[in-house]
């Protein structure tokens, strides 16, 4: 499978800094005393080759700096100490750069690995707030001893397995295990097995809607620091493509039951790209997202905050 990057426009203001060396000011000379002019001026260079280890300086060919002494640099005239001087620090300005380009490695960014690592954390977070069913606490001790799931599996199977264990049972046991597959099938069979949240606790809605528009909003803010800080390029495979056709918006509508991922709205539907890039229009399914007009503005904005407040008024409206 072939790659595609794109790399993004960055600041190149803050890569700028120089870390690589220690910055070294020239001295301020008193121009009146020459000797002391000179004397200073070879021991600036002296600490300078010894500092950047130099063996050669282009125009000082004469000199083997692997052994520099303050006798050679004496019989050198004040003006070309000075130029000498210069040639050291404009070597410490092109290392310095070198350093910084060998620091700043541009890092490869793959977008839908950041989606999945915050709908991974939105799927345990539901799944930790979830409530416990009232069916599931009336499970018979007897049950939850040969059904060792009976903690996670679905009203179905606990039906299903409870309905073999009743055929097998007999006596009191048998009549206890009938009455709760008795329970378990008016719920199967005359009321949806549909979780809706109550407005009367308005804790979780808030839970909910807090986290939906965490999952969109916080994965692209952080592409955009890996991008800004690290000279970031993004890493997109074979299953993207450049056009976001009608079967596309189909697949993303159906995967989100045709409602508002945020506010549950199944009015003025939109598709919403959760990471997006100013260089090139580019789409895939798990990069997007079914909203209503409101949330999607909402989260455009690119705060928390903000679209959490429109959000949960959509999702008590809407409710």
């Amino acid at each position: 499978m072939t790659s595609t990057t794109i790399k993004n426009t960055i600041c190149q203001d803050c890569l700028k800094q120089k870390d690589g060396l220690k910055t070294i000011k020239k001295n301020t000379v008193n121009q009146n005393n020459q000797s002391s002019v000179k004397e200073r001026l070879i021991n600036e260079i002296i600490e300078m080759v010894i500092q950047l280890e130099v063996e050669e300086i282009p125009g000082f060919e004469d000199i083997d700096f692997t052994k520099v002494s303050t006798t050679q640099l004496t019989n050198l005239r004040n003006d070309e100490l000075s130029l000498l001087l210069d040639n050291l620090y404009e070597m410490v300005d092109k290392n310095s750069e070198e350093d910084i380009g060998e620091e700043l490695e541009p890092e490869l960014i793959n977008p839908l690995e950041i989606i999945r690592k915050y709908k991974t954390l939105l799927d345990k977070k539901a799944k930790k707030n979830k409530p416990v069913e009232k069916w599931r606490l009336n499970i018979p001790k007897f049950i939850k001893t040969i059904v060792k799931n009976w903690r996670t599996e679905s009203i179905h199977s606990i039906y299903e397995k409870s309905k073999i264990i009743m055929r097998e049972s007999n006596g009191q046991l048998k009549e206890e295990i009938m009455d709760f597959v008795c329970d378990l099938s008016e719920i199967i069979f005359e009321e949806p097995v549909v979780e809706k949240i109550s407005l009367d606790d308005i804790g979780r809605v808030e839970d909910w809607v807090l986290s939906r528009v965490e999952m969109i909003i916080l994965p692209q803010l952080e592409v955009l620091d890996l991008l800004e800080n690290n000279q970031g390029i993004l890493i997109l495979d074979d299953s993207w493509t450049k056009d976001l056709t009608q079967a596309l918006i189909k697949e993303v509508h159906e995967r989100d039951d045709w409602h508002c991922f945020i506010c549950n709205d199944d009015n003025r539907l939109e598709i919403h790209q959760i990471i997006s890039t100013e260089s090139e229009k580019i789409y895939h399914k798990d990069n997007l997202i079914t909203l209503c007009s409101s949330c999607k503005d909402a989260v455009n904005t690119m705060s928390v905050n903000k679209a959490f407040t429109q959000c949960l008024n959509n999702f008590i409206e809407n409710y």
